[in-house]
């Protein structure tokens, strides 16, 4: 199982995203500048301190991964699709198109505070 890593839990994610299965189904590679603003938004907005926030994107080609959650409780199931935007490379692009299909692990890991 790969695992895709995220440091901050965002707006976007599926709520309680723990105990959902996920997979990735698609890998597309974007331009940024050609995406809405609302969708940059929707990918990358978060909360820290009850203060909203945008995770700032410093580079134009992009990969989306298109991932599916899915969960199973007391006979009811939830779904969600959802996105995430990551820096291009040939390497990344090879990597996630090689696991298109498969079930991921979400981690969400913040980053330690720097003094």
């Amino acid at each position: 199982m790969i695992k895709i890593k995220f440091s901050h839990k965002y707006g976007k994610m599926p709520l309680f995203f723990e105990n959902y299965r996920t997979y990735l189904i698609a890998v597309s590679v974007i331009d940024l500048t050609k995406l809405p603003e609302e969708f940059l938004k929707y990918d990358t907005r978060y909360f820290e301190s009850k203060k909203e926030k945008f995770f700032k994107l410093n580079f134009k080609k992009a990969i989306i991964l298109t991932l599916y959650s899915i969960r199973e409780d007391v006979g009811l199931r939830f779904e969600t699709v959802w996105t995430t935007i990551r820096r291009w490379t040939k390497k990344k692009e090879e990597y996630y198109k090689k696991h298109i299909g498969e079930e991921v692990k979400i981690i969400v890991k913040p980053k330690p505070k720097t003094l």
